[in-house]
């Protein structure tokens, strides 16, 4: 861990140090962050890791050095020379961050494919997106502050891959999650490749278009799929006659045809054409859920190499992703904003979706021995988010065994397959939020 933890933060440092050595290329013009400033470059970029869920003062008087926190902040003086810069600058350094990383230790793989998992996830933004209609309905205008997280996540080894950002309403996620794996295949410095790689996503994914794509640009893939008494695809195909129980896996064939939009839709038209038609040999499993329902799956994965048990297990821990989600938001605080225009929000954002991924590397590093207890145990992330950050940004990097030590106190039992009833309470909006600005 502690050669670990040092290479990640010689990492992240570098290519802070890349984008203030080439700051022309990230900034709005090439003018900016020549002279020298009470706010130099690498300050706001190191603020800009370090902001999480506290207000701007107080983001800005931890990033100062002790014998200068008394001094006036100058909060306007930061917001004026952070606006000079692109996010750009906190895009490259997340993509450069996980290149290093997955050149690190060895990769974690399930019978030699990575498990991808791709979902969004809405972040509510302190600012208009896109402006409202007049005459729109106020559950409508909501929307227009989301901005949708898109992203592929490796749950094995629980780190981002690849993400994009779009507005809530302008935001297609089927589109998006083509356009990610397609960027993620072409991506020479990740290990990721279509060959190696299985994309698992939930029911949102499930069309014949996105199915055809995937096979296409060889992805294997694992997708829910709506009931046969659904509107899904099941629904088309006589899926009653197949009996409904556990660990059924049948094997279905599609025609699809790609329409003058370029969009593949099923067919059941007999005539052929090499250009436009495909067949899709797709196997469905089914597997019994605790609550007496089903889940159907769709999948591309060979029968011989991987069983209907395997295929059930595969989707399952794609819910990683969406604890991933989680420790993003609320644990880093990456739903907390510090400016109003949509740039600098993106900005924070690309920061702690690279911090993310640190600190997921750092403590995944670490090894917990059992030690005879009832549970398996693991770093808590929430705890982990502080000290982790702080020795990234601030420490001398011969800290490491000490961060080492403070983490593996902080831990909590794995305990699979709990189950929780799902609450669904209604979001509480006051009179006007669609008005803020």
């Amino acid at each position: 861990i502690m050669n670990f933890a040092k290479r990640i933060k010689r990492s992240l440092l570098r290519h802070v140090a890349y984008v203030i050595e080439h700051s022309a290329e990230f900034a709005i013009s090439p003018k900016y962050f020549r002279r020298i400033r009470k706010w130099p470059l690498r300050l706001i970029l190191i603020i800009l890791f370090n902001m999480q869920r506290e207000d701007l003062a107080d983001a800005l008087l931890q990033s100062l050095p002790m014998n200068e926190r008394l001094k006036s902040s100058d909060v306007s003086a930061f917001i004026q020379q952070r606006s000079h810069l692109k996010p750009e600058a906190l895009r490259y350094i997340f993509d450069h961050v996980l290149a290093d990383i997955c050149r690190m230790g060895t990769q974690k793989t399930y019978h030699g494919y990575f498990l991808v998992a791709g979902d969004g996830s809405d972040i509510s933004m302190p600012t208009e997106v896109i402006s409202s209609a007049v005459n729109e309905k106020a559950s409508r205008k909501v929307q227009h502050h989301m901005e949708h997280l898109n992203a592929l996540y490796d749950v094995k080894n629980e780190r981002y891959v690849a993400f994009s950002t779009l507005p809530k309403l302008e935001c297609k996620e089927r589109d998006e999650l083509l356009d990610l794996a397609d960027a993620l295949a072409n991506q020479e410095n990740l290990p990721y490749k279509p060959e190696n790689t299985i994309l698992i996503c939930d029911r949102g994914y499930e069309g014949c278009h996105v199915f055809a794509c995937l096979v296409k640009s060889g992805y294997h893939f694992v997708i829910r799929a709506k009931g046969p008494k659904s509107n899904g695809i099941l629904k088309g195909l006589n899926f009653e006659d197949i009996p409904e129980k556990s660990g059924t896996d049948t094997t279905v064939r599609l025609k699809v045809r790609r329409n003058k939009d370029g969009i593949y839709k099923h067919t059941v038209s007999k005539g052929w054409n090499s250009d436009t038609d495909m067949i899709l040999s797709l196997r469905v499993v089914i597997k019994e859920l605790p609550n007496g329902d089903f889940e159907y799956l769709f999948t591309n994965l060979p029968q011989d190499k991987f069983s209907a048990g395997q295929i059930a297990h595969i989707y399952r821990i794609r819910w990683n992703i969406e604890t991933s989600f989680r420790y993003l938001k609320y644990g880093i605080g990456g739903l907390v904003f510090h400016a109003k225009a949509l740039r600098n929000q993106l900005m924070e954002l690309y920061a702690s979706m690279a911090l993310y991924n640190c600190i997921a590397a750092i403590i995944n590093h670490i090894e917990v021995p059992r030690n005879g207890r009832k549970y398996r145990y693991k770093i808590n992330f929430n705890a982990a988010v502080r000290p982790c950050t702080d020795y990234l940004l601030f420490s001398d990097e011969n800290h490491a065994g000490e961060l080492e030590e403070f983490l593996k106190k902080r831990l909590v039992p794995i305990q699979p397959n709990r189950k929780f009833k799902r609450k669904r309470l209604p979001k509480k909006r006051g009179k006007g939020f669609h008005n803020r600005v």
